[in-house]
């Protein structure tokens, strides 16, 4: 029974990165919530339309987006070449013998 909480456990319903990314939602979620609770919506409003023109202003300049292309052309490159390399190592895990 120990042999089987340890080294034969299921694998966790979800990843790491999805459980960030769940997290940071929730997050990001509750916080616009309280946010318009508070009365606060036409800050927030005015804020994201100052991002949203800031952004804009950013991506059309013509050097920016050079450089976004020759980063996006040697990452694609390297891809090429050295082929799709995972993040990080799996660790190996034992699998349970088949019973007969």
């Amino acid at each position: 029974a120990i042999l089987a909480a340890t080294i034969y456990r299921p694998p966790a319903m979800f990843s790491f990165g999805e459980i960030l990314a769940i997290g940071s939602l929730a997050a990001a979620i509750l916080s616009l919530v309280i946010l318009v609770v508070l009365g606060g919506g036409s800050l927030f409003a005015r804020s994201l339309a100052n991002v949203g023109s800031a952004a804009v202003a950013t991506l059309s300049n013509p050097s920016v987006l050079a450089w976004l292309a020759a980063g996006a052309a040697t990452a694609f490159w390297l891809t090429l070449f050295t082929g799709s390399q995972p993040v990080y190592a799996h660790g190996r895990r034992a699998r349970r013998p088949d019973r007969p």
